[in-house]
C-alpha cells in the first residue's frame, strides 16, 4: 500500500493495520530516496575524482623573471601556460 498523507483521518479509530501500512509505506519512501542519494553522491565522487587530472598533461612553467620591468618575451609564455591550462580545463 502507497503512503496516503489523508489516512487516518482526524477523529477516525486508529487502526493498528493501517497505521503499520502507513509507517511501511513511510520508511519504504525513505529507503528509497536515500538509494537515490547514495547513486547520486556516488556519480558525483566519480566526477569529482577526474576533474584533477584535467590539468595533468600541463606542464609546470619553469620560468623565472630576470629583467624589472619584464619583457614581453618574458611574459609571452606566462601568457601561452595560462592559455594552455584553460584549455585543458575545458575538456
Amino acid at each position: 500500500m502507497p503512503f496516503d498523507p489523508t489516512k487516518p483521518q482526524p477523529g477516525d479509530d486508529l487502526d493498528a493495520v493501517l497505521v503499520l501500512a502507513q509507517l511501511n509505506a513511510l520508511k519504504a519512501l525513505i529507503d528509497a530516496q536515500a538509494a537515490q542519494i547514495n547513486s547520486l553522491q556516488s556519480q558525483i565522487s566519480g566526477v569529482l575524482a577526474q576533474t584533477s587530472s584535467n590539468s595533468d598533461g600541463v606542464a609546470n612553467l619553469g620560468l623565472t623573471i630576470a629583467n624589472n620591468p619584464p619583457q614581453q618575451w618574458e611574459v609571452q609564455p606566462i601568457a601561452d601556460k595560462l592559455d594552455e591550462l584553460i584549455n585543458s580545463l575545458r575538456r
